[in-house]
């Protein structure tokens, strides 16, 4: 006797629908329960706790995102002094994008070339 595959359908899935639907709520109210406490004992201090690493990793990254996007889009203003259009700012983004991902990720950069 050969076995074949036979992909699960939703009649041949071992779990119902409404035993699912079930258990995602059972999960939910858990967390809901364990949140809930969780910041009855700590306060709201809970909710910073370890966001400091993340601070300090993401603030150099996102003021030099800014200020690289910022002298790409007055090098590609028009010479006039209007605002930049939709395409300088699209090159201005284009172009900030090359320059933060070239050092970190190189071949990426060295496919486009």
């Amino acid at each position: 006797m050969s076995h074949r595959y036979m992909p699960r359908t939703p009649s041949t899935h071992p779990q119902s629908e409404a035993a699912q639907t079930n258990a995602i709520s059972r999960s939910l109210s858990s967390v809901c329960t364990k949140s809930t406490h969780c910041l009855a004992v700590n306060c709201t201090q809970a909710l910073y706790r370890g966001n400091g690493a993340n601070v300090a990793r993401l603030v150099p990254d996102v003021g030099f995102k800014f200020a690289v996007h910022d002298q790409f889009k007055l090098m590609f203003s028009p010479p006039d002094g209007s605002p930049p259009g939709v395409q300088e700012k699209m090159a201005a983004g284009a172009a900030t994008g090359a320059v933060l991902v070239a050092p970190t990720e190189p071949t990426p950069a060295l496919r486009l070339l």
